[in-house]
């Protein structure tokens, strides 16, 4: 693992039909890793996170009540699993 810090990055996703709301994460300036967006429902609105990855698991995605909260769990899960996997989690294919 390198000695500094990955880099993520939010920038908003070129899907047709999707709302403003909407962010890839872009992991060190280059590879989509992951998807955060809006996600209205009866309750309110809250912020859907996931990590893309394979084999696909629950703890790799979620809900927050903020962006700023959808945040802060994507980050905690992707330097959790850095650091318990030699090189880096597997992407998706």
């Amino acid at each position: 693992m390198s000695e500094h810090p990955s880099r993520l990055t939010l920038r908003r996703t070129q899907i047709p039909g999707v709302g403003p709301d909407d962010w890839a994460v872009i992991h060190d300036g280059g590879e989509v890793i992951g998807r955060i967006y809006r996600a209205p429902n009866r309750q309110g609105d809250s912020w859907f996170w996931g990590l893309n990855l394979f084999p696909s698991s629950a703890a790799n995605s979620g809900y927050a009540l903020s962006l700023a909260e959808a945040k802060s769990r994507f980050r905690a899960r992707w330097r959790s699993l850095r650091e318990s996997t030699q090189g880096g989690p597997t992407r998706r294919p």
